[in-house]
């Protein structure tokens, strides 16, 4: 007999009807309205006899899942492709979501079966322990004892379904292998926690400090870090002791910002955003502590060996220094900032150190064409000089009559100009004097070497000016610099 609703859609080329599982009409009312109204489209009216071919299901068998797309028959003659490969789409789905919810089960069987495991470990141990102590224990409580091993075995058995056996050495097997998992866990924390570069990461390892942030010790790095951590941002991202050692890193080994970003699991914008706001603090809270001019009393008792005798009144040796910036796009400021002496544009400097060795003024920065004399007369360092200092720099200082107004006096080598040679008493006195004088250049080189950002190429974005302060990003950088370089040992012999 070939049933009606399949005499067109499920049989062969040869008209032949092909073997293929049926089934009944749906007696659901709204479900055969449905029915009705699809086949009355081609001329023929089901019955409660009617069958249905398994070709008009996706998967090509019916469902019984409500939430299954084959609960309904959904393929015939008349549906389009896409519908068919949307109804086919959610048969993938609903197989996916099916076999997670079968992954899910079982997972939570296994979880069962484990919390299982260790209750009758608890109980084997239990039973063990109170057979070693029968000796004293009465025969009715290690009746009941078995009692309740028995009945939790029970209950172990059928909440967990086990169909295998496990012996209890399985159960020491599977002990010492969590005990194992749990020791490398803890060595890998312990791993993870000297890397993540905080205080306990340069704990007595003056080493690492020397070279991640330049100090000369880890006690001296945490007196700095304890005086200016409460000005920092709290942040879930980092710790302030992350945020202290990712700007002296910064300072100290020029590491790129991207990289910081990988070191610490930051944003390269966070990062930026951080090493700006740290110097700003730093620049507030250190540079006036340990960079200032001392009192002439104080400078008098601790002048070195070398000074006492020729230059027993010096107050501070001074000398420029200029740092490469990246060219800038304006016109003004590219010819502002250009250095023929280095060929390059650069941002000049002013420093100033007492004969101890230690910064006592640093200028803000200045275009590399400003002249050593428009700086020193424009920096306000003329304003720290005293009646009877005396203040040692190079030839290209010609601000005698400056100093002398002042009332203090300025020492420098004497010129060759409109002389064929020196005499023997100039030679003498540029010898000494410059022997004096090549300590500023020294503490320059240690600054830069100490703190290499400062012998690379400035970014453009550093030069902005802080209209707080009238800082730019760069100054507060070289000022810190300076301030930190006061901390470790001087340059200068004292004996």
């Amino acid at each position: 007999m070939v049933h009606s609703c399949c005499a067109f859609n499920c049989s062969n080329r040869h008209g032949q009807v092909e073997n293929v599982s049926y089934y009944r009409f749906p007696k659901d009312p709204d479900r055969r309205r449905r029915w009705i109204a699809a086949v009355n489209r081609k001329n023929w009216t089901p019955t409660e006899h009617t069958r249905l071919c398994s070709k008009h299901f996706v998967s090509g068998a019916k469902s019984n899942n409500p939430l299954s797309p084959d609960y309904v028959p959904s393929i015939f003659h008349f549906t389009r492709s896409p519908l068919k490969r949307r109804k086919a789409a959610e048969l993938c789905k609903y197989e996916s979501r099916k076999e997670v919810t079968k992954r899910r089960k079982e997972q939570q069987m296994r979880h069962k079966a484990a919390a299982g495991l260790l209750d009758l470990a608890f109980i084997e141990s239990a039973g063990a322990a109170a057979t070693d102590s029968s000796c004293t224990d009465s025969a009715d409580e290690l009746e009941a004892t078995y009692d309740n091993f028995d009945l939790c075995t029970s209950q172990y058995t059928t909440e967990t379904c086990m169909q295998t056996e496990i012996s209890f050495t399985d159960l020491v097997r599977l002990e010492s292998e969590c005990q194992q998992l749990r020791n490398e866990v803890l060595h890998y924390k312990s791993i993870a926690k000297a890397n993540c570069f905080e205080d306990t990461t340069f704990a007595n390892d003056d080493e690492k400090v020397k070279y991640c942030t330049g100090l000369p010790s880890y006690a001296v790095m945490m007196i700095i870090f304890n005086q200016i951590y409460r000005y920092f941002r709290d942040t879930q991202s980092v710790s302030k002791f992350q945020q202290f050692i990712l700007t002296l890193m910064r300072l100290r080994l020029d590491v790129p910002l991207q990289l910081l970003g990988y070191i610490f699991g930051l944003h390269t914008s966070t990062v930026s955003r951080i090493f700006q706001e740290v110097i700003n603090v730093m620049n507030i809270r250190l540079v006036p502590t340990f960079v200032f001019w001392p009192e002439r009393e104080e400078l008098r008792k601790t002048l070195p060996v070398s000074f006492r005798e020729k230059f027993s009144k010096c107050a501070c040796i001074i000398d420029c220094f200029e740092i490469f910036i990246q060219r800038p796009s304006d016109l003004q400021a590219r010819a502002d900032t250009y250095s023929s002496y280095k060929s390059h544009n650069t941002v000049k400097y002013l420093i100033g150190i007492a004969p101890q060795g230690v910064i006592i003024f640093i200028s803000k920065g200045w275009g590399g064409r400003t002249s050593d004399v428009h700086l020193t007369e424009n920096c306000e360092f003329l304003a720290n000089i005293i009646p009877g200092d005396v203040i040692l720099a190079d030839r290209g200082f010609t601000i005698s009559e400056s100093v002398a107004f002042c009332n203090a006096e300025l020492k420098i080598p004497a010129f060759t100009k409109g002389k064929q040679q020196l005499s023997a008493l100039d030679v003498e006195t540029s010898r000494v004097l410059a022997s004096a004088r090549i300590h500023v250049e020294r503490v320059i080189g240690m600054v830069r070497q100490k703190y290499s950002m400062l012998e690379s190429t400035i970014p453009i974005t550093l030069l902005q000016t802080d209209q707080s302060c009238k800082l730019t990003t760069l100054d507060k950088i070289v000022r810190v610099a300076c301030a930190l370089t006061n901390i470790s040992p001087s340059v200068v012999p004292f004996d």
